[in-house]
């Protein structure tokens, strides 16, 4: 009985994580949208991709924890969204999206639709989490 406590408890926690994630990730879009830059993360004219998580997270450890859903995204991923890197593995991740953001010929609109994917794999990881504490949405009509 406690490990089932103690796993919905896992559960509700990592939930209202992606959902806190979601909203960030529509600020860092927001921040975009006010100015985009490439070859570095910030600047007079606006941030880069990992500059908008920056910016929208304040640096708490919920902008990690988006930075990881957006490299998901990035190389179209949906499994282990709950594993927790390590430093050196998330350090990869930030190269791997500065390259990605400032690859000649990039456009923000590509920035800016990566980031609704990561915001996809976050609500379908939230749907997942909740058939598993058995929590089913309706049906649509």
């Amino acid at each position: 009985m406690r490990s089932s406590a103690a796993r919905c408890d896992r559960v509700t926690t990592r939930l209202a994580e992606l959902d806190a994630a979601r909203s960030l990730l529509g600020d860092a879009v927001t921040t975009l949208q006010q100015g985009w830059v490439q070859d570095r993360w910030q600047g007079r004219e606006g941030v880069c991709l990992v500059g908008s998580l920056q910016v929208a997270g304040r640096g708490r450890q919920l902008t990690a924890r988006s930075l990881d859903l957006v490299w998901h995204a990035l190389v179209d991923d949906a499994h282990d969204l709950g594993w927790v890197p390590s430093p050196q593995v998330r350090l990869a991740r930030v190269r791997d999206l500065t390259r990605w953001n400032d690859r000649h010929g990039r456009t923000v609109q590509e920035v800016v639709a990566l980031i609704r994917r990561a915001e996809q794999l976050a609500a379908a990881e939230m749907v997942r989490l909740r058939a598993e504490l058995g929590f089913v949405a309706p049906a649509r009509a």
